[in-house]
């Protein structure tokens, strides 16, 4: 036979050059020392130690015409792959997917007549060029004079391992984004990364319109020569109720370092806009070109230049919510303490309190009034209590009522860590903890008690200390008052006469004291952690709004929650409860029998008397410069 030892390929594939032989008249083959080419490779056997898939390519054949050349599979079985091979150029054949340590090998049978005698037989010489990872030129020698292995030349493609695409999460909603990364799947099933420096291509393929690519600081729809991972970012607005975009991702056959290409949509404008990555606000800047092509979007025309492709999808959720979905930034349970979300306010007679009506938005405004009037007037000379409605004793707007925690704002966030399971999650804030503390003016002069302040007022003094008996009679209520009065000694009857209202404000704001802290630790411990763990499914409520609306019961999240911290707040006051009870003698030791008074009564006496020893010891002294002979 007469081959051709160049042949062009067709189309736009390389021209392929057999090497330059000779024979040597003893019927052996030869091969020159051209410069131009090196064979690889004498055999046709391939092995396959971690499996894989081959491509067999029939480029072209310079046999006789009147010959039959047929590609056959030797290993690892036998079978014809394709018979007049030679006259089906472009024919490709797949192989099955190959476990690991298979060999693979292929190789031609031949036939031709030549004036009535057939010669047939299998090749008697093979050529391999390596084309570079896992891809080779082979080149087929029937019997003949002149060895240069053009009955048949096909391309093998080895591929042992194929890009695995992951999107993660599958599943989002405009303005939101997600990750595209990529990884090796191997025909054994193993999956492995890639080598850090690897690079790749990445285009979108279809549902162009419903996002973007960003590599870095660049948008577009085509990347080629970037490293991994790219992020997908959602339009602000879908065509549809939901979209499924294609991704695919090329594998770079080339030098790490080349230069890569951006093809992106030319658009006009540039403008620094922020994005939402995650539902959150974030430095990340896009100029206004691609913003402009999230929104026109387009997909990538082109065709892919890496030969191992993958792709994946992901599906695009309108949002026509009218409540921006926010992406929890925090899963531990919220403090009362932490910014935004409690406050204890302390309030005297008339002190005023404003707000924002929840329904209506407007602004309110009340006053404490006289607080004081929810005590006994019997007893009571100054009182600590939480408010659990603010404009009853009003003088200015009486009809006007603050709820406890009425003004308080539920949210809710998505936690979308877990893409198939997407759920809500609450957060609270504006928790506002009114309590009433003062001393009852009124109700001390209704009684005939004369206030001595903090007995340090020459004027007052002298007004109503003119003699020693007076002296002497401020001195025992002192006293008794040090001494924790009545309280402390529940059996002895005993008639003050002179009150020192600095001392009953330092009772009171012990009382304050105690039922803060109690009340933050019943919210912390209880409400605010029941709440981090309550949930629900955004597959049942897809909007912020529809979580928050009204439930089974009729009632929204923030009537809910209202109930609940109210009735919180108002247990954790109670200091009685929390602080217990202790046993007090009847009269002056060792009098019998005991009384349980309530410790957080007691607490306070002893916060009293410490103050009063601490700075009313000084209105003693002053006391004492009336002149008083004993």
């Amino acid at each position: 036979m007469k081959i051709d030892p160049q042949k062009q390929l067709k189309g736009e594939n390389p021209v392929f050059s057999f090497p330059d032989t000779l024979n040597n008249g003893s019927g052996n083959k030869s091969i020159s020392n051209s410069p131009q080419y090196q064979p690889d490779n004498l055999q046709s056997t391939f092995p396959l130690p971690e499996g894989g898939r081959v491509t067999v390519e029939i480029l072209y054949s310079d046999a006789a015409e009147n010959s039959q050349i047929n590609l056959e599979l030797r290993q690892p079985n036998q079978e014809t792959l394709l018979e007049y091979a030679n006259h089906n150029p472009g024919f490709t054949w797949v192989s099955p997917d190959y476990f690991t340590n298979t060999n693979f090998e292929i190789g031609i049978y031949w036939y031709w007549e030549n004036e009535g005698t057939l010669y047939q037989g299998v090749e008697a010489g093979v050529e391999v060029s390596s084309l570079g990872s896992d891809e080779y030129y082979i080149g087929f020698e029937a019997a003949g004079d002149d060895w240069d292995y053009n009955e048949l030349v096909v391309r093998v493609k080895i591929e042992t391992y194929l890009p695995i695409v992951f999107i993660d999460p599958s599943n989002i909603s405009t303005g939101e984004t997600a990750t595209v990364s990529v990884k090796k799947q191997f025909y054994d099933g193993r999956i492995e990364d890639f080598d850090a420096g690897q690079l790749f291509e990445f285009g979108m393929m279809e549902g162009c319109t419903a996002g973007a690519l960003i590599s870095g600081t660049d948008t577009s729809n085509y990347f080629n020569g970037v490293p991994q991972p790219v992020t997908f970012l959602a339009a602000d607005s879908l065509e549809n109720e939901e979209e499924t975009v294609k991704i695919g991702v090329g594998v770079v056959e080339q030098n790490p370092t080349a230069k890569f290409q951006v093809k992106t949509n030319p658009l006009a404008k540039s403008k620094n806009h922020n994005i939402k990555v995650n539902g959150k606000n974030d430095d990340t800047k896009i100029d206004e070109t691609k913003i402009n092509s999230i929104i026109i979007g387009s997909c990538f025309g082109g065709d892919f230049n890496s030969d191992k492709r993958g792709d994946e999808n992901l599906v695009v959720v309108g949002n026509e919510c009218d409540e921006e979905i926010v992406v929890c930034d925090s899963f531990e349970p919220q403090k009362f303490d932490d910014p935004g979300v409690g406050k204890i306010e302390k309030l005297i007679s008339n002190a005023p309190w404003n707000w924002i009506d929840p329904v209506t938005k407007t602004p309110k405004n009340t006053d404490a009034g006289e607080g004081c009037n929810r005590g006994k007037s019997s007893t009571d000379v100054g009182l600590t209590y939480v408010m659990s409605e603010i404009g009853p004793f009003s003088q200015s707007t009486p009809s006007v009522i603050y709820q406890l925690s009425e003004d308080i704002i539920i949210e809710a966030c998505l936690d979308d860590r877990n893409p198939n399971e997407k759920l809500w999650r609450f957060k609270i804030k504006n928790v506002r903890v009114p309590i009433f503390v003062d001393v009852c003016s009124t109700f001390i002069s209704n009684r005939n008690f004369i206030d001595l302040g903090d007995a340090t007022d020459f004027s007052l003094l002298g007004s109503h200390i003119t003699n020693c008996i007076e002296f002497r009679k401020v001195l025992a209520d002192l006293d008794w008052e040090i001494s924790g009065g009545d309280y402390s000694f529940p059996c002895v009857i005993r008639t003050s006469k002179y009150l020192f209202s600095t001392a009953i404000r330092e009772h009171e704001e012990k009382h304050f004291q105690d039922k803060t802290y109690y009340i933050k630790k019943e919210l912390d411990e209880n409400t605010l952690l029941q709440l981090q763990q309550m949930t629900r499914k955004k597959d049942d409520y897809p909007c912020p709004e529809a979580v928050l609306g009204p439930d089974n019961s009729g009632k929204t999240k923030r009537e809910l929650f209202k109930s609940l911290i109210s009735a919180r707040i108002i247990k954790g006051a109670n200091i009685d409860l929390h602080m217990g009870t202790s046993p007090v003698p009847c009269g002056i030791p060792p009098s019998m029998p005991v009384y349980f008074q309530f410790n957080s009564e007691l607490e306070a006496n002893k916060s009293t008397k410490k103050f009063v020893l601490a700075s009313l010891f000084g209105g003693k002294c002053n006391l004492g410069m009336i002149r008083c002979i004993s």
